[in-house]
């Protein structure tokens, strides 16, 4: 009788747990998260010959085929999107030397336009950053700062990109020293970026950071939560280098304009 019983429930048990399975599997899916989808921002400006120079540095020269293709390029290393190595008081390394993870950071958008977009001789204050961290909270260690001034829509008259003082030196929005004091010093963030040149004042900090300058496009980037990869060229003992700059902004589920990360790729290969 008892190996009746075994024998008649034995059907039932391989069911009973089957669906168990089922329950448990179809829980886990009602629970999971839905897919997270990139939006892929281009911080880049594009490299060609007539863009704004810093003071002495190298012309853009591009040599191009009979057809219109370009073929071979001069460039300096400041010119266009540009990552640079700042020191500290310890010595920097060159931008072949930094890591891949160096390279890769969580970045918070700062947006200053209202203020600073039509303004010839600006500042970044305290006050703006602790407007910034009113609304979001503290800005959190091991981040890259942008900074949105609005003047990357004067790329493309490279007299008023540069706003030159009477002694012919760039005069962009610049960064007072109380800004750097908060970012580096009590927040620790690794690297600041804007979408014009940069005019810093001496920060003192321990190690060396990274700075981003002639940006675009970046009032497009969140306030936060968007990863940065910065593509700066590999040059063999250079303390900057142009540099390809993407954003990368986590949208959820299938909201417009928030397309994966594959097809944006596939739509420029032909893929």
């Amino acid at each position: 009788m008892y190996w009746l019983n075994i024998v008649l429930l034995g059907p039932f048990r391989t069911l009973l747990l089957v669906l168990t399975c089922v329950v448990l599997v179809l829980s886990a899916c009602a629970e999971a998260k839905t897919p997270v989808q990139m939006r892929i921002v281009d911080l880049s400006h594009v490299v060609q010959g007539h863009i704004p120079y810093p003071p002495a540095e190298t012309l853009t020269q591009i040599e191009r085929s009979a057809d219109g293709y370009a073929q071979a390029l001069r460039i300096g290393l400041r010119s266009g999107t540009v990552a640079a190595v700042v020191a500290g008081s310890e010595s920097r390394p060159t931008v072949d030397l930094l890591s891949p993870q160096d390279l890769v950071l969580p970045a918070v958008r700062i947006d200053l336009r209202d203020r600073l977009q039509d303004a010839e001789h600006a500042t970044i204050e305290l006050a703006d950053v602790q407007g910034w961290e009113r609304a979001h909270g503290p800005i959190p260690a091991g981040t890259l700062v942008l900074f949105v001034t609005g003047w990357d829509l004067r790329w493309g008259d490279p007299a008023a990109y540069l706003n030159a003082d009477a002694a012919g030196d760039p005069a962009p929005p610049s960064l007072s020293p109380a800004v750097g004091e908060l970012l580096f010093t009590e927040r620790g963030v690794l690297g600041l970026g804007f979408d014009s040149m940069a005019k810093l004042p001496v920060l003192e900090h321990r190690s060396h950071w990274l700075l981003l300058e002639n940006l675009t496009n970046v009032e497009q980037v969140p306030a936060s939560g968007a990863q940065v990869i910065i593509g700066a060229l590999k040059v063999q003992a250079g303390l900057s280098a142009p540099a390809r700059v993407l954003a990368l902004v986590p949208e959820v589920g299938d909201a417009p304009g928030a397309p994966s990360i594959r097809p944006a790729l596939s739509a420029a290969t032909g893929v």
